[in-house]
């Protein structure tokens, strides 16, 4: 019983330390994956237009050169910490480990993302990071060495070649020669649309007014035109050729006013007596 007893207590024993070393290294891996997560960099290189034109040797010297730049700053023991490693830390080599989805296409440039692993072993106690370079280490590293890795991955046949955006930042400056060609001209041609559009303007409203008055003209001479003209004769022949015929001619104004209106007895019929 008691030999069945030690061998129960042993096997607890064994399971408990299978967990607590399976808890480490789940705790271990979750806090790696959440450094990649967010200590991870991208760079964008300008003037490749197709994501072919970036080569599996392109990737390796992109790496290459970005390892031995990491190596060269973060062995200085002045930036030590700012590389997470003790300042007696050995010779051991940092890591530079590339996203399985580099190279990626964006934006008409190709987007590069990566980490910076330094040694364990030569972590400093005091580190904030488990496992990663801090990104904005990484960050001032490349900018300072944009030229060299240019050259690596053969991209810098021009200063607008290369990398042009480190994480959020541009480090190429924009090329802004056309803005003093264009500039002028947009204002120029904009001066004349307005000066156009108000042209037309004027134009429209002549027309308008010169129609109007040209309305009026029509309207006041056929106003004028407007009566009726009686003409009787009074006579007791018809005879042309009788000289006791009177003729009676009768205007009436149909455009005259009631006598109540004028203010006068006039009627408003024009009588005209012709002997």
């Amino acid at each position: 019983m008691e030999g069945r007893g030690c061998s129960r207590e042993r096997l607890l024993a064994l399971v408990q330390l299978i967990l607590l070393l399976g808890a480490f290294v789940n705790v271990a891996f979750c806090t790696l994956a959440d450094e990649i997560a967010s200590d991870s960099l991208v760079v964008r290189f300008d003037h490749i237009y197709d994501v072919d034109d970036w080569t599996q040797e392109h990737t390796d010297n992109f790496t290459s050169s970005v390892t031995t730049a990491v190596n060269t700053y973060c062995r200085n023991p002045t930036n030590s910490a700012a590389c997470q490693i003790s300042e007696s830390s050995s010779n051991s080599t940092f890591t530079v480990v590339v996203s399985s989805d580099s190279p990626e296409y964006f934006n008409g440039d190709i987007k590069m993302t990566f980490y910076v692993r330094f040694p364990e072993a030569d972590r400093a106690d005091d580190a904030a990071m488990e496992y990663l370079v801090p990104k904005d280490t990484v960050a001032i590293i490349v900018e300072d060495n944009k030229e060299a890795i240019d050259a690596a991955t053969g991209f810098n046949k021009t200063k607008d070649d290369g990398i042009v955006f480190i994480g959020e930042k541009r480090v190429t400056e924009i090329d802004n020669s056309m803005d003093k060609i264009m500039i002028p001209i947009v204002c120029v041609l904009f001066v004349v649309v307005v000066l156009m559009a108000v042209c037309l303007t004027c134009m429209q409203s002549r027309g308008e007014k010169k129609l109007q008055e040209q309305r009026k003209q029509q309207i006041g001479s056929s106003k004028g035109d407007e009566g009726i003209t009686l003409t009787a004769v009074k006579s007791g022949s018809y005879a042309s050729d009788d000289n006791n015929a009177k003729t009676v001619e009768v205007h009436v104004d149909v455009d005259a006013k009631p006598a109540e209106e004028k203010g006068d007895d006039v009627t408003g019929v024009n009588v005209a007596l012709t002997t």
